[in-house]
This record gives structure tokens, sequence and C-alpha cells, in this order.
């Protein structure tokens, strides 16, 4: 079936993981990580595209639950500055902050500048889809802890659940496993040489890595989806609380993007009746070619993530890429 979705729909290559009562059971691949030279396999590492903002409001919840941030205390208290308009954690996770969805800067103190100006923001703090706005929430995390997102991340997540992965894509332990990114013409949209130039800066300077650069397979993408669809949990050790995660869960408003509706959670978005699932809690990611999704059912704990480069870009009926929601709604189904 995942052939001939991928076949249908021009893919170079495609990560799928299976998540059955909470755990990541199943894993599939097609094509090539590199065209022509490079099978695409299970541990290959692909940029997940705004997959990234879930595992980014994971590790909020845990920096709440440690003490280290508050989602409703205004970010202007960790940057040391005083905000043009109030900015809360919440408020960047759920794309209802005040601020416009401006171009990235590599610094902390560029960002905290630009956070004290007024220039930077809206008069309303209505719903805007704003990937400028993970990216300051992800430095917020680096500001307040002291510690890059990807060192926090290893710590509490990735090391635990043996994962190689990074918001930084030249920050993988293993680059030789990086897959090349294809636009759905087949042209290369980046290549492993550049990916594995994108590396780390200091805390508070990697604004532009948090709203799409996460670089992870669909099988270490599907453990941490699965720490969501078991209450906070993995393999019998608890990663979340019950409570963080279904603060994760809470719907904030409904909200529309690219024609389609759905809830909008922290940073989740939700619908039901979907797949034959009565709740679906989701996101989905497209950046140089990729296009993926992942989403989960809280009820039976199962879920899917997928990953693909080089597909056609169309929306299904609900809104989710045409190539994830045909394997999606099989696998569900199954």
């Amino acid at each position: 079936m995942v052939n001939s979705v991928a076949k249908k729909y021009g893919a170079v290559g495609v990560q799928v993981a299976v998540i059955r009562n909470g755990t990541v059971t199943d894993t599939y691949e097609y094509g090539y990580a590199t065209k022509g030279s490079v099978p695409m396999k299970s541990d290959h590492k692909i940029r997940v595209a705004s997959l990234s903002k879930v595992i980014v409001g994971m590790n909020a919840m845990k920096m709440q639950e440690e003490g280290i941030v508050s989602l409703n205390a205004n970010i202007g208290s960790y940057w040391g500055i005083t905000p043009s308009k109030k900015t809360t954690l919440q408020q960047l996770l759920t794309h209802k902050s005040f601020l416009k969805d401006n171009s990235y800067v590599s610094s902390k103190s560029g960002t905290a500048k630009r956070l004290a100006s007024s220039s930077y923001y809206r008069s309303s703090n209505s719903w805007l889809y704003n990937n400028y706005g993970l990216g300051i929430a992800g430095s917020t995390l680096e500001v307040a802890s002291g510690k890059t997102l990807n060192s926090y991340a290893n710590e509490k997540f990735f090391a635990p659940l043996g994962i190689d992965a990074a918001f930084n894509s030249g920050s993988i332990k293993k680059t030789s496993l990086l897959a090349t990114l294809y636009y759905s013409n087949d042209s290369v949209a980046r290549s492993v040489a550049s990916a594995k130039n994108i590396k780390v800066r200091d805390a508070g300077g990697n604004t532009a890595s948090f709203a799409g650069g996460l670089t992870i397979s669909a099988k270490d993408l599907a453990k941490l989806t699965a720490i969501l669809a078991n209450d906070g949990t993995y393999n019998g050790k608890r990663y979340l609380s019950a409570q963080s995660v279904n603060l994760m869960e809470t719907p904030c408003g409904s909200a529309s993007s690219r024609g389609h509706s759905f809830n909008q959670c922290v940073p989740l978005r939700m619908q039901t009746d979907i797949y034959g699932q009565k709740k679906m809690y989701y996101h989905l990611g497209i950046a140089y070619g990729t296009l993926s999704y992942l989403g989960y059912n809280p009820y039976t704990k199962n879920g899917v993530v997928i990953i693909t480069t080089g597909a056609s870009q169309s929306y299904a009926s609900r809104g989710i890429w045409r190539i994830c929601a045909e394997i999606a709604n099989d696998m569900y189904k199954a």
C-alpha cells in the first residue's frame, strides 16, 4: 500500500512508523534517502518541518514540570527585558501571541532587542500561524534553562529513548544517516553536505531551528509521539506527567489554515471523526519538499508518523497532505 501511494504522488523517499497501544511496533520505508544511490532505511534522518513544533511543546511542558518556566509567565522575565506587549509561552505555542511572523536573527542579543521593540508586534493576538513565534518559544526555553534545546531534549527524551536527533541537522551524531531533501520535481532542496553545516549556536541563538529544524527518523519521532498517546509514558518509563499531556491536548479555540479547520491545542491540532477515529491529535509539516504527518488517537493509543520527500503537494478533504492522508487512513483502519 505504501509503495502504491508513494508512486502515485511521485515521492522520492518515504518513512512510516506505526504506534499500537502506546508502543512503536512497525516501520516501513520506500524509495531513496539519496536518489539513485542510497536506499531509504528506518534509521535515516530527515528534517521533519513543522512536526518540530510538537517536540518544542513537549520540552516546554517538561521545563514547566521542573520549575524552569511557567507557560503563563511573561517571557520578558527570562530574557531580562520588557516586551512591547505581554508574551507568554502559552501564546507562542498556540499561535496566539502579538508577535508578527518576523524573519529570524541568530543571536540572543538580537532577539532580545526585537522583543523589546514595538515594530515586531501586531495590534491583535488573534490566531496567526507563526513560525517566528515558535522559534521564540524554543529560544525562550534555552534562555530560561541556560542550555541549548538540543542538549535539554537529549537529556530528557532523546538519550533515554535511544534517539539520535537534533534541531540543527549538523548536530546529528551520525551525519552519515542524513537524507537528501527533494522538491516535487525531484530537484535537490537540501543536500546532505549543506545539512551537515547547520550547527547549533549558543543558547538563545537558535531561533531559526525550532519551527521546523528537527531532524529525526519516523521510527524515533513515533517514540516521542507514543509518549503523548500513552499519557506521558513509554515502555513503562514516565517522561511527562499526565497533566502535561492533558495540557498539550486542551483545545484553546478553533482555527483554519490553507482551507481546513481544526481545534488548536498546545501546539497540537485536533479533529474528530477522521480516519475512523473518534478523536485525532496531529500536526503537519512542509518545507524543502518534505511533507510530514504525526497523529494519534488518545483512546486507542494508536498512531502513525509519516515523513516523505519529493511528493506532490496537495491536500485531502480534511486538510492533511494527500500522500499522508491515504497512508494514515489505511494504517488507522488496519
